[in-house]
């Protein structure tokens, strides 16, 4: 299930980072050597990340976000894992995720154009705590 997630349905892709996988870690690979090695932000420091925006306080969040980038994650590899994990959440209403995708997507262009990775995410983060706490009905977007 790894080797698919990190490929995103690419072939070659998936090949490669076996092959890579193969030669770093021998014969056996495992899913979280996959993760490991492709980049990708374990499952569990995002769903840490979304527990912390849904129940705050945002000391929590912010906590959180500073633990990914001190851990070297890249900071487009955090969004998109966290907005697949928004996007495809039943409990947030549609309006909310449309408005975390908006934000992600003007992070995203910061970020190419060179912003600060933690104060993209920290921002990223600000928005999706009042998305998941409902905060975000009762402000101007």
């Amino acid at each position: 299930a790894a080797l698919g997630e990190t490929a995103g349905g690419d072939m070659r892709k998936a090949i490669t980072t076996l092959q890579s996988a193969s030669r770093l870690y021998g014969k056996t690979v495992t899913g979280s050597q996959i993760t490991e090695l492709s980049g990708a932000v374990p499952a569990e420091l995002i769903e840490r990340l979304l527990t912390s925006c849904r129940t705050g306080p945002f000391d929590k969040c912010q906590k959180e976000v500073k633990g990914l980038v001190m851990a070297g994650y890249p900071a487009l590899q955090v969004l998109a894992q966290t907005l697949a994990l928004v996007l495809g959440s039943r409990d947030i209403a549609d309006e909310a995720k449309a408005r975390v995708a908006r934000r992600y997507a003007e992070a995203d262009k910061c970020l190419a154009d060179g912003a600060d990775e933690l104060l993209q995410l920290l921002d990223c983060a600000s928005l999706l705590m009042c998305a998941l706490t409902g905060a975000d009905q009762q402000k101007q977007w």
